[in-house]
């Protein structure tokens, strides 16, 4: 999973900083789930 969530971080860097300021928490909350869930 981390992984996966890299990727989607390099990617909204590369579509813009707005994006990524919104994307990013969302993202780093999602990747904290699923390492607790394990």
């Amino acid at each position: 999973m981390k992984n996966v969530v890299g990727h989607l971080l390099e990617e909204n860097v590369i579509l813009g900083q707005n994006v990524s300021i919104r994307t990013l928490p969302i993202l780093s909350v999602a990747s904290k789930d699923v390492q607790a869930s394990h």
